[in-house]
């Protein structure tokens, strides 16, 4: 049996009320004590989810997070 795992990322979006549906339709939940939306999803999806939710993430952030 051949099992891969792929690695993880947590997203977490701030000050987007206007996009919230989007975020919520997208599978984001709010974080009350984070102050923000959030989910986590796989490194190999990140970048499909950032275009469904018309996100962009800078090089220093993606350097930051490991990604």
């Amino acid at each position: 049996m051949n099992i891969r795992l792929s690695p993880v990322q947590s997203v977490a979006a701030y000050n987007c009320y206007d996009e919230r549906e989007t975020l919520k339709a997208n599978g984001f939940r709010w974080d009350s004590g984070e102050r923000a939306w959030g989910r986590s999803v796989k490194v190999t999806e990140l970048d499909q989810l950032l275009v469904l939710i018309g996100a962009t993430v800078d090089e220093t952030e993606r350097r930051l997070a490991g990604i």
